[in-house]
């Protein structure tokens, strides 16, 4: 017998038949379609009233614009690193997760995600939203802004005029 407490067993999600059925959620790896789930978990819903304050029977998501999960918090829970990575790619690629705020930029500075449909236009070989990739992680000039230590000009003659800063 399973025992949860009143808060736990108030909590509620929803998964859409026509999410689980799509090809685009087919195709998820198994540690997306967890990753997916854990999103799916940290929203927040509220039951809408209609003009008199009673109950619809309706809800709506009130934080589907500002989900949060870390690495750090997939760490503590036993992933790896590479499963994470991989597992955010594709839920980027299938179209269910966009970025809300990039971050990584300070200690504090976590991303910030929102649920996305576009899934629901996706077919193989399509992609959506990729997570950035590339570049130096962490070297900042103190403004907020990524330091870039070399410039690219391009120039018709054969010599490297690379500008460095």
């Amino acid at each position: 017998m399973i025992i949860m407490s009143k808060k736990e067993s108030q909590q509620k999600t929803w998964i859409t038949r026509s999410m689980v059925l799509s090809l685009a959620f087919r195709q998820l790896g198994s540690p997306s379609k967890d990753l997916l789930l854990m999103f799916l978990l940290k929203r927040d819903f509220k039951e809408k009233l209609d003009h008199r304050g009673k109950r619809k029977g309706e809800y709506v998501c009130t934080n589907n614009d500002s989900l949060t999960i870390s690495y750090k918090e997939l760490n503590a829970k036993g992933w790896h690193n590479q499963t994470i990575t991989r597992a955010f790619d594709q839920l980027f690629r299938h179209g269910f997760i966009e970025h809300v705020h990039r971050g990584g930029a300070f200690d504090k500075d976590i991303s910030v995600y929102r649920l996305a449909e576009k899934w629901k236009k996706w077919k193989p070989g399509m992609s959506f939203d990729e997570r950035q990739k590339g570049g130096r992680k962490g070297r900042f000039n103190g403004f907020g802004k990524q330091d870039s230590t070399r410039q690219n000009v391009t120039h018709s003659h054969t010599t490297d005029c690379s500008v460095e800063e």
